[in-house]
């Protein structure tokens, strides 16, 4: 090839070349921060679901929908940020989490504040990266005014013959906490001790099986004894029952 049309072909591929790019779409390789990100808001309440503990309720929504991805981000007076994902709730300061009311609402419990204190609380959204969604954040001040809590003791004794299961639980807050000793007294034979469970959570079930039960009828009455640290605070309970047994 001549160099007169070597240097015409090098034209016309250059003009091409041009004119893919003045047909390329706008915006094309535009950076990723140039998008524009849609607006949300957060709202969050505070509510005392035990004595001395605030319960922040957090959601974070467009005017299209409602998230669950992205996480939220809790702080009150005088403690630690507790970061908590969309779907979850945590205990501020104990291991683990729990399933939210729903896959839209991150949930926070502070605990070990004054019975009777007001906090000023803020929750702000942090949405993951990509998800189009823009941070947002929301705050509410809140009064603890809870003295007491009640406890639930839930009691079923269960006859097999002349054996008798038992099996128990409470309900006080905050869950899976050491709260106290559950002890079970057979009304028929004097009140006598047939089972005493001192290392009770709440929320947690308690099982036993006392042999050789005489038979006839027998009234079990358990009853629940907070810890000593928690006696000012938590109510204790009490169920009564009565059992037919070796029948």
């Amino acid at each position: 090839m001549s160099p007169s049309r070597t240097w015409s072909a090098v034209a016309t591929t250059f003009v091409l070349c041009l004119g893919l790019l003045a047909l390329a779409p706008a915006g094309t390789g535009a950076a990723a921060s140039d998008l524009v990100l849609v607006p949300t808001a957060t709202t969050v309440t505070g509510s005392n679901p035990g004595v001395g503990a605030l319960r922040l309720s957090a959601v974070a929504s467009s005017e299209l929908q409602s998230y669950s991805t992205g996480v939220m981000v809790f702080e009150i007076d005088g403690r630690k940020p507790v970061t908590v994902p969309l779907g979850r709730y945590v205990i501020a300061g104990r291991k683990g989490d729990l399933p939210a009311p729903d896959e839209y609402t991150a949930v926070a419990d502070f605990t070990g504040l004054h019975q009777q204190g007001t906090y000023h609380a803020t929750a702000t959204y942090l949405p993951d990266e990509g998800s189009g969604a823009e941070g947002s954040g929301s705050e509410v001040t809140t009064t603890l005014t809870r003295k007491v809590d009640e406890s639930t003791l839930t009691f079923n004794p269960n006859a097999r013959g002349r054996a008798v299961e038992l099996l128990f639980s409470v309900q006080a807050y905050p869950p899976n906490a050491l709260v106290g000793t559950v002890v079970v007294r057979d009304r028929s034979l004097g009140g006598a001790v047939v089972s005493q469970h001192r290392h009770v959570r709440a929320g947690q079930a308690g099982f036993a099986t006392i042999r050789n039960v005489s038979r006839g009828v027998h009234r079990y009455r358990a009853r629940f004894v907070p810890l000593p640290r928690l006696a000012d605070t938590l109510r204790g309970s009490v169920v009564t029952v009565d059992l037919a047994v070796g029948r």
